[in-house]
């Protein structure tokens, strides 16, 4: 068959093949062996078990490691195979785990073709992460620092990240690998240790270790993906004042909006490059006691319509409520399903959901600030936190519709 189908054809079907079914063609013959080949083994990877990462140091010491263009190391508990056994990684073996990832990951600069390294980290585990993993983090970090010469990587992905203030985001060595980075991809956990982990050390980790990581590559970066997957007592991520010349793809889930973060200012900043943004889950907070927002996401939508010109690619998904609290008692309608689009501060509890129709007046407070949308039962009152919020979808519907005809205009 190979002898009749064109050489393109051939690898046209190979980049359509699963890596197992590679596996088995490269043996039928030298010529799907050659084709086979480079594309059985662009991605390697493994997994937090000894035997997964002896097979991996084996591989990248081999003849096999010319054609390496990713390394992927994904903890045991993260895959799918742990949700579907209960057998777990060997016991007793964490040091010769280490000394097999320590050793593949030394490896990393005879890799002639490589750009991609992503470490994906042990999920939490009934509200807190086992300790073994906490110390497997340290230790990939330490091990990732040490490089020399370290490697020169294009897209550095870290999945599951817990966000502790040792991550080593100013060490110098680490950063090292940053420098021609175009694509960064960091996933932070919410979860703590109990006990050993408060809001300051998170917070830390957020305004001390890893503003340096994202300073780093601003010359050669064209991707951000920022993901914080709870922002339930979410730090401030701060954006403002970062610059990436060459930035064209921007994704963000669970960041925080206001004047302090600048995380408006620096998508804007970004109007001459940025071609893709999207937002997941983005609130704008709010501080306490606060009955209209200062600044609501109709504006943030309009300035992003007018300044954006750019952008051909936008998908916004907002937070929805998912149960029944603050169902309005006089008509009996749920609340159930209302998008959450801001966050209020309260000492000693944290970011809690703010809904307009949340924020009542007293009589006095109410005079004059005010009026009836109707009267009988399920009337809605039009306060000032109504009112200033009301048209968010309207400015939403807006901004997709701009994107979306400018995007048109472009392919005419």
């Amino acid at each position: 068959m190979s002898r009749r189908l064109p050489t393109e054809l051939l690898i046209l079907i190979i980049g359509f093949t699963p890596v197992e079914a590679l596996y088995a063609l490269r043996p039928a013959n030298r010529a799907l062996r050659a084709l086979a080949t480079p594309e059985a083994f662009r991605a390697v990877g493994c997994t937090g078990t000894v035997k997964s990462t002896a097979g991996m140091l084996n591989l990248l010491a081999s003849e096999l490691r010319v054609h390496v263009e990713e390394v992927h190391y994904c903890d045991w508990y993260a895959t799918k195979e742990s949700e579907t056994t209960d057998l777990s990684p060997e016991q007793g073996d964490e040091e010769l785990l280490r000394i097999n990832l320590g050793s593949a990951l030394a490896l990393l600069h005879t890799l002639p073709s490589l750009h991609t390294l992503s470490l994906t980290f042990a999920p939490i585990h009934d509200g807190n992460p086992l300790p073994a993993h906490v110390e497997l983090q340290f230790a990939l970090f330490e091990m990732i620092a040490k490089l020399s010469p370290a490697p020169a990587l294009r897209t550095f992905v870290l999945e599951s990240l817990l966000p502790f203030p040792d991550f080593p985001g100013t060490d110098p060595r680490f950063l090292s690998i940053m420098d021609s980075l175009r694509g960064l991809t960091i996933t932070a956990a919410s979860e703590s240790i109990e006990g050993a982990i408060s809001q300051d050390p998170i917070t830390a980790f957020f305004t001390a270790s890893l503003p340096p990581v994202l300073d780093a590559p601003r010359r050669t970066l064209t991707s951000l993906t920022l993901v914080y997957d709870e922002d339930a007592g979410l730090p401030r991520i701060v954006l403002g004042g970062l610059h990436y010349p060459q930035l064209e793809r921007l994704a963000l889930t669970s960041v925080l909006f206001d004047e302090y973060t600048g995380v408006e200012a620096f998508i804007i900043a970004h109007a001459a490059t940025l071609l893709y943004l999207d937002l997941a889950q983005c609130k704008i907070a709010l501080e306490e006691s606060t009955f209209v927002p200062p600044r609501t996401w109709t504006h943030i939508y309009g300035a992003f319509s007018e300044r954006l010109e750019r952008l051909t690619h936008l998908e916004v998904i907002d937070e929805a409520e998912s149960v029944d609290e603050g169902t309005d008692h006089e008509s009996g309608v749920s609340f159930k399903g209302r998008p959450i689009r801001y966050m209020e501060w309260f000492w000693n509890v944290g970011w809690r959901s703010w809904f307009e129709e949340d924020q009542e007046f007293s009589e006095d407070e109410d005079e004059g600030m005010g009026e009836d949308s109707g009267a009988g039962s399920g009337v809605v009152r039009m306060t000032p936190a109504i009112q200033a919020v009301a048209g968010d979808e309207d400015a939403l519907d807006a901004f997709i519709k701009v994107v979306r005809e400018r995007a048109a205009s472009r392919t005419e």
